[in-house]
């Protein structure tokens, strides 16, 4: 074997010598170079040398598995931790169970809904659940930019479409108001099905609670342009004045706010 090992190679012969491993015992080549500080056959060996596993049971299973000193494991596997802990580790989140002890939440959803204190919505085209951070409550309304083209896109008559500025447009192509598009506003469209004539064109629909898609016909009323902006401005001068209550009213409570 030694021979074999220290043969010639080509016309070069070798010079190096043939050494045993520590760990398994086996004859292996090595250069003149590293002679001295040679002392397994591989980096397995080495590594195997240098842990110094040991062969331990399971605690639950009976199992034999590596395990090295430093460690001083009692299970083969997460399993069998998971299987043997009391109380099981919950969720953060949602409270489920969890399979493994490092986890903090059950799923990337419930993770990414707990860390960055975001809420789900569903879409309003495909009804798909789709997280929303706090500032995207009110203005997020599709979960892709495929549904957002599919709400615009007019399928029929009655056809419903929802403006940039909150309003329901309707597809009525037949309708002297309609748009180019042939798009006319719901509220005007409901305004005149309640009064049972048409809305001319100086007039305007005023929603009364102030939400510019509940049409209701109780919520509408049909008031003069100037008097809509009046009023639209009274509205907004209470909005914007109970506001300031409330904000005075929990900074007496709790201080001012940092």
């Amino acid at each position: 074997m030694q021979e074999r090992l220290i043969q010639s190679r080509g016309t070069k012969p070798r010079r190096g010598a043939v050494l045993q491993c520590e760990h398994c015992g086996k004859a292996f080549y090595s250069a003149p170079g590293q002679v001295a500080r040679r002392r397994y056959c591989s980096r397995g060996c080495r590594n195997a040398a240098i842990v110094n596993t040991q062969r331990k049971a399971c605690v639950r299973c009976g199992r034999e598995f590596a395990d090295v000193p430093s460690v001083a494991k009692k299970w083969c596997s997460w399993d069998c931790y998971d299987a043997d802990r009391q109380p099981r580790k919950t969720c953060k989140r949602c409270g489920a169970p969890l399979k493994l002890s490092k986890r903090t939440y059950c799923s990337h959803e419930c993770m990414t809904l707990g860390r960055m204190n975001q809420a789900q919505k569903p879409c309003e085209v495909c009804g798909a659940l789709m997280v929303v951070r706090p500032y995207e409550a009110s203005t997020k309304r599709f979960c892709s930019r495929a549904c957002l083209n599919a709400s615009k896109r007019i399928s029929g008559p009655g056809a419903r479409v929802k403006r940039g500025d909150g309003y329901m447009a309707v597809y009525y192509p037949t309708h002297p108001d309609a748009s180019r598009q042939g798009l006319i506003l719901e509220h005007r469209l409901v305004a005149e099905q309640k009064y049972g004539r048409r809305i001319l064109p100086d007039e305007h629909v005023h929603h009364l609670n102030g939400v510019r898609d509940d049409n209701r016909p109780e919520n509408l009323e049909v008031i003069a342009a100037g008097e809509h902006g009046r009023v639209s401005t009274q509205m907004g001068v209470a909005k914007r004045r109970s506001m300031r209550e409330k904000l005075a009213e929990y900074e007496r409570r709790f201080g001012p706010l940092t």
